[in-house]
């Protein structure tokens, strides 16, 4: 499987690969997978109320299976609020809906996800 989304129409700050990449991608994805949904929101307008930060991870939710493992085939950018609430808007006027995993820049662990599904934002949130 080969992604050929390369956030072309992100102005991105950093492009992260390797191992770092994977550690980063599965600690957004536990949190979708096992965190509890807060609350969705039907537009890209609704979602810049709810993007405080100011530095975002993104990354494509974009993993294949061998077995019982679980691989991370995307890429991940950081990118500043407004390069977010930019791509996601072009997204939407390209009818270019994708499936992604958005986080506040973190170094531990995420305070919150937001999966974006077909122009839906489900915002996640680890139980605690």
């Amino acid at each position: 499987m080969k992604n050929n989304h390369l956030f072309d129409s992100l102005v991105k700050t950093e492009i992260i690969y390797g191992i770092g990449s994977d550690s980063l991608f599965f600690s957004m994805f536990d949190v979708v997978r096992e965190g509890i949904l807060l609350s969705f929101l039907s537009s890209h307008y609704e979602l810049k109320e709810s993007l405080t930060d100011e530095f975002y991870y993104i990354a494509h939710n974009l993993v294949a299976y061998k077995g019982k493992k679980v691989i991370f085939k995307g890429s991940i950018a950081t990118a500043s609020r407004d390069e977010i609430l930019l791509f996601f808007n072009q997204s939407n006027k390209n009818d270019d809906a994708r499936e992604f995993l958005l986080s506040p820049v973190f170094t531990d662990k995420p305070k919150f996800v937001i999966y974006v599904a077909e122009g839906t934002y489900y915002i996640y949130k680890k139980d605690v």
